[in-house]
């Protein structure tokens, strides 16, 4: 799969990038989100991005520039974090 570049005639390849938040509590989401990236980047021509909510709240040109946005985090009583809440 490829895309026109609107710049040239040249054509791109098509690459999907895949970010993923995570917040990690007992280290069992970080585990989880690893094995998300891995699987995610198994896909042919699709980058991924792995990034905990502190990172990702600074980088929200990733975030909209994503394709895809894969976030994980703890519950307790059905209730993410406080901190990933406000993500």
């Amino acid at each position: 799969m490829s895309r026109r570049n609107p710049n040239s005639e040249v054509e791109v390849p098509l690459v999907n990038t895949v970010t993923i938040i995570y917040q990690g509590g007992s280290g069992q989401t970080t585990i989880q989100a690893n094995a998300v990236a891995k699987g995610a980047a198994s896909v042919a021509e699709t980058e991924v991005v792995l990034l905990n909510v502190d990172e990702a709240r600074q980088s929200w040109d990733l975030l909209n520039s994503s394709d895809a946005i894969i976030f994980g985090s703890p519950t307790q009583m059905g209730i993410p974090p406080l901190n990933s809440k406000r993500l």
